[in-house]
């Protein structure tokens, strides 16, 4: 950080380490464009939950897609009226070593 004094990192350090609560949840701070802000904000709102929450919902959802993508399944939606299909294609994110199981690290 460019702008981080001594007193700065000590604050930061101390903060880091009162985040850590009982439940082993952590405190994170992240940058979002404008747009991005915006969409999570209807993301939460449409939840009716907080933004936290709409964050851990998605990452739940990028992480069931990794996972399928990797044993080679695809993401369809289908309308439920017309049955119309929707293949849904993202780019391969190759997922963190160790976060799959052994069967699907080991290729």
């Amino acid at each position: 950080m460019a702008n981080s004094t001594p007193a700065r990192r000590k604050i930061e350090a101390e903060n880091e380490r009162r985040i850590e609560t009982e439940k082993g949840t952590k405190r994170i701070t992240a940058d979002f464009s404008p747009p991005a802000y915006a969409m999570l904000s209807k993301v939460a709102k449409r939840l009716d939950s907080n933004k936290a929450e709409a964050l851990r919902r998605a990452l739940g959802l990028m992480d069931i897609v990794q996972r399928r993508q990797a044993e080679g399944w695809k993401l369809v939606f289908e309308h439920e009226t017309t049955k119309e299909r929707e293949v849904i294609i993202f780019p391969p994110i190759p997922p963190a070593p160790g976060l799959l199981p052994p069967s699907i690290n080991e290729e």
